[in-house]
């Protein structure tokens, strides 16, 4: 549903930012295929990953997610460690369904550049986690 989220030479943004107010700073909605939502409820609301282009990475990875859901949804998107350490918080808050993209350099929470290394990507749609690994190579 949102392979065409990060495997195309470059999707197009619909939305620059997703939300006013900067709540998801760097999500930006992809307009690449529609989605259909045919829900009663929110039960079967889920969090999709999709690749991780390019992995390994050395300035910038750009990585795909797919909110499925009749409602607008609280998610975060974040990098961690191998110790379970966050090291940068792509995104947190609400988004709409859709499928949308974050991008990581590498830099950590403070503002500096992390380590080389394998780092995992954990998303989080309410109680749903998913995650991904990324390799940093610089």
């Amino acid at each position: 549903m949102c392979d065409g989220a990060a495997n195309g030479p470059g999707p197009t943004p619909h939305a620059a930012n997703v939300l006013s107010g900067g709540t998801v700073p760097d999500a930006e909605l992809l307009d690449n295929e529609p989605l259909l939502v045919e829900m009663a409820d929110d039960v079967g609301a889920s969090l999709q990953m999709a690749q991780i282009v390019p992995n390994p990475f050395a300035n910038n990875a750009r990585i795909g997610f797919t909110v499925v859901s009749s409602a607008t949804k609280s998610v975060s998107i974040g990098v961690y460690d191998l110790s379970g350490r966050l090291v940068k918080l792509l995104a947190d808050g609400p988004l709409s369904p859709g499928a949308y993209e974050v991008r990581w350099n590498g830099d950590d929470e403070r503002g500096g550049f992390a380590r080389n290394g394998i780092y995992f990507v954990l998303g989080r749609l309410d109680a749903q986690r998913v995650q991904a690994q990324i390799i940093l190579l610089r």
